[in-house]
């Protein structure tokens, strides 16, 4: 799971970018959807940002995002905008610098981070359910050695072990999840079949 934090300053809030410019083919920037701002709070317009490789402390290169579908809904992309390594969502009278490099926080550089979702609380995947297994598990396969097994992890346990809740966060382990027999052990070092013992669940990353 790649649970990333966004990241509050005054006027603005830092959330990953895709970069469409690296990708294997080019998406749609009128459909394409790579962050919204809907979730950040008061900040509702969408910018594409760059620092400086220069001037690493000075702020970012700012450029407005393409918008994608209604106004309303607040989604972006940064298709084929010259500034796309992040993107941010900033309150609506923002207005960085027009020459030169402007911090996201319009001169206070004080970030503080938003903290990710909590292992404790946040409900991923459930193991309950006719013929489910009830223990939990994080699970990878090794690149170049599909077919051969996955990489085993026990998840976290969300709430009472009786509701048989999981989470991966923070796991090594996170492209999917499995519910698992009580008696099941993966091998100690090694890839692992899931045989009759574990059924694949679908997980967020």
């Amino acid at each position: 799971m790649n649970f990333l934090a966004l990241i509050i300053c005054l006027a603005c809030a830092a959330t990953p970018a895709v970069l469409a410019a690296r990708a294997p083919t080019t998406p749609d920037p009128k459909t394409t959807v790579a962050f919204t701002c809907a979730d950040a709070r008061d900040r509702p317009i969408g910018w594409c940002v760059s620092k400086d490789p220069s001037k690493p402390t000075e702020g970012y290169n700012y450029v407005l995002a393409n918008r994608v579908g209604l106004a309303g809904n607040l989604n972006y992309n940064c298709i084929g905008k010259p500034f796309g390594d992040n993107s941010m969502c900033c309150i609506l009278n923002f207005k960085p610098k027009k020459n030169g490099l402007t911090m996201p926080s319009d001169g206070d550089s004080a970030d503080a981070a938003k903290p990710g979702p909590d292992p404790k609380t946040t409900v991923v995947f459930t193991c309950t359910g006719k013929d489910v297994p009830p223990t939990g598990w994080c699970v990878s396969q090794a690149p170049g050695k599909l077919g051969e097994g996955y990489n085993f992890d026990l998840a976290n346990v969300v709430g009472p072990p009786k509701d048989m809740n999981y989470n991966c966060i923070g796991k090594k382990f996170t492209d999917n999840s499995a519910c698992c027999k009580p008696t099941f052990k993966p091998a100690p070092n090694g890839l692992t079949k899931l045989g009759s013992d574990c059924i694949i669940k679908p997980s967020n990353k």
